[in-house]
């Protein structure tokens, strides 16, 4: 998934519970400035019904 503020930035991402983050991302912020994108990659577990973010990259 990727995201783009638009040109103001100060956008906010809210993961529902369906998003399961590990010890290395435990939270996702988005970037400030505008024109950047970031980046979320994440692998779904049908057996649990849940969403393993596993990468996160921002400031694109």
């Amino acid at each position: 998934m990727g995201t783009h503020p638009g040109p103001t930035g100060s956008r906010t991402l809210t993961l529902n519970s369906v998003f399961a983050l590990g010890t290395t991302i435990s939270s996702v912020t988005l970037t400030t400035g505008g024109n950047k994108r970031d980046f979320l990659t994440a692998l779904y577990n049908a057996g649990k019904n849940k969403w393993y973010v596993i990468d996160f990259v921002k400031g694109y």
